[in-house]
C-alpha cells in the first residue's frame, strides 16, 4: 500500500486535465489514508477513481481489534474437525442407535394409535400397555 509514480501516472491519464486540482488533493488524501492503515496493521485496500478526480475507499482489511470486537475465527481455526477424528467409525453404534430410535417411534405409533382409540388385532382395549404387548410379539396371529 504506497502511491507510487505509477499510479499517480494511471490517474492522470483516467481524469480530464480539468479535474487535475480535485485528482491532485484526492491522491494527497489517499496518500494520507495509506498511511494511517499501514499504522492501523492493515494490509490491503481497494480504492476506485470516477472521472471527476474522486478517489473513495470500496474497502480495506480489518485490523486485529476489529476482527476481535466482530467475534471473527482465528486465522488458524479449524471449520473442518470432524475430518480429523482420531477413532474409526463403529458400524455397531449406528446399528444400536437406529433400533432404538426404531423402538422410539414404534412405540410413539402404538401410543398415538391407542390414544385416538385404535386397536390391533381386535383387541377393544384403547390402553397404550395392552397395546404394546400386542405389537411386539414376534409371531403376530
Amino acid at each position: 500500500m504506497e502511491l507510487t509514480w505509477q499510479k499517480i501516472w494511471w490517474c492522470l491519464m483516467q481524469v480530464p486535465v480539468r479535474h487535475w486540482w480535485q485528482l491532485f488533493y484526492n491522491l494527497r488524501r489517499l496518500d494520507l489514508t495509506y498511511r494511517v492503515a499501514r499504522e492501523e496493521g492493515r494490509t490491503w485496500m481497494r480504492w476506485h477513481l470516477r472521472d471527476d478526480g474522486m478517489i473513495f475507499i470500496s474497502a480495506w482489511d480489518e485490523t486485529e481489534a476489529e476482527r476481535r470486537a466482530k467475534c471473527a475465527l482465528p486465522d488458524g481455526f479449524d471449520k473442518t474437525p470432524w475430518l480429523k477424528l482420531e477413532t474409526r467409525f463403529d458400524p455397531d453404534v449406528l446399528a444400536r442407535l437406529c433400533a432404538g430410535l426404531a423402538r422410539d417411534m414404534t412405540l410413539a405409533a402404538i401410543l398415538a394409535c391407542g390414544s385416538a382409540g385404535l386397536s390391533f388385532s381386535g383387541a377393544g382395549s384403547s390402553d397404550p400397555l395392552a397395546l404394546l404387548a400386542v405389537s411386539t410379539d414376534p409371531d403376530p396371529p
